[in-house]
């Protein structure tokens, strides 16, 4: 009964969206939905936003986040069998925050690094413990708690010191909150970082990161997508499901695309330019992209048994830095601002497991 009932509603949403399609593209837009149903068992938001309706564009040809991970651990369980590995999942190095931070620290790698450990509350730092109300209230520089594992911006706390007390982000958590919070799992701590002018002028409230995504092939990892997310009002996060706008850009020389995007249950329109800054999109260049790319690819390496990665990169004026690694990075929001990518990475397995 449940499961019908969500089906209905899932068909009542469809029908009741196409209604603000063109009436040219209604039939399109319906046909798409029953399809991403039927294969993916969830309701499609991205019609407008991967602009369906363009011909040549078909909805077969979008990749879906379960049949993703469906590719992804097919063709990694045949990487680890080839090497007689068993037992062992390497995926955990690429999503824990500490874990992959000590990887890149020690091969030299630029990061952001780790300042802390938090265990339950107890911060472990320079060989000393003390108790993380302890480590707030002697802390008046402001810096970032975030937990292990957790994405999306879940578990992420900016601590400010602000007229005389610690404010957690802008006021919406209260510090005993915090606290109690803290007493359970694993967290980092991390200092507060700075994204460089290009992306400063641009949007400069919150830290903006660079998404790019980085492929296992058999000659090696390569860079398959990316954009670059820009935080707007007076978010402190960058995280799509927050407001913010990803745009895609040029991997060889980093000029950013025409247009971005918020997510579709927010807006569905074009974005030509900040809503904060003024800044149109097209006419700013992020030089520093193609060095992130070559830092990216070379992080990859290190994680040999992962075949899609996708990374956070921050864009410093001290360069790029790795900020942390998405093991199953999940490519909805890159098919919006890149392309679709749904042959592609199926010919990246295909040859991968050939290879194998």
């Amino acid at each position: 009964m449940i499961k019908i009932k969500r089906l209905m509603l899932i068909i009542f949403r469809i029908i009741k969206k196409s209604m603000s399609i063109e009436r040219k593209s209604r039939i399109f837009y319906l046909y798409c939905s029953i399809f991403w149903l039927i294969r993916e068992h969830e309701f499609f938001y991205y019609f407008k936003l991967m602009d369906l309706s363009r011909q040549g564009k078909k909805i077969k040809d979008v990749l879906g986040k379960a049949e993703e991970f469906r590719i992804l651990n097919k063709v990694e369980n045949r990487m680890l069998k080839q090497k007689k590995i068993s037992g062992i999942d390497y995926s955990t190095i690429v999503k824990d925050k500490h874990y992959l931070t000590s990887v890149l620290k020690g091969n030299s790698l630029s990061c952001v690094e780790n300042v802390a450990f938090i265990d339950k509350g107890i911060v472990e730092i320079n060989n000393e413990s003390l108790s993380i109300e302890k480590y707030i209230l002697l802390n008046q520089d402001t810096f970032i708690i975030k937990n292990t594992v957790l994405e999306y911006n879940e578990g992420f706390y900016q601590i400010e010191y602000k007229n005389n007390k610690h404010v957690v982000n802008n006021g919406d958590i209260n510090l005993d909150d915090l606290l109690d919070i803290l007493s359970k799992g694993n967290w980092v701590i991390q200092k507060k970082e700075h994204n460089c002018e290009s992306i400063r002028r641009i949007s400069s409230q919150a830290l903006n990161t660079t998404r790019i995504v980085t492929i296992m092939s058999p000659s090696g990892p390569e860079y398959l997508a990316g954009f670059q997310s820009f935080a707007t009002g007076d978010s402190y996060t960058d995280s799509w499901g927050k407001g913010a706008i990803y745009i895609g850009f040029n991997p060889t020389n980093g000029q950013l695309k025409k247009y971005g995007f918020q997510h579709p249950l927010i807006s569905q329109k074009k974005i030509y330019m900040h809503p904060n800054s003024g800044v149109r999109f097209e006419n700013c260049i992020l030089r520093e992209v193609t060095c992130a790319i070559e830092l990216c690819i070379k992080a990859h390496k290190l994680l040999y048994n992962s075949f899609l990665i996708g990374w956070d990169v921050v864009l410093s004026d001290q360069g790029p830095k790795i900020l942390e690694g998405n093991e199953r990075p999940g490519m909805n929001a890159v098919q919006c601002v890149d392309r679709l990518l749904r042959r592609e990475l199926k010919e990246y397995a295909r040859k991968q497991t050939n290879k194998i």
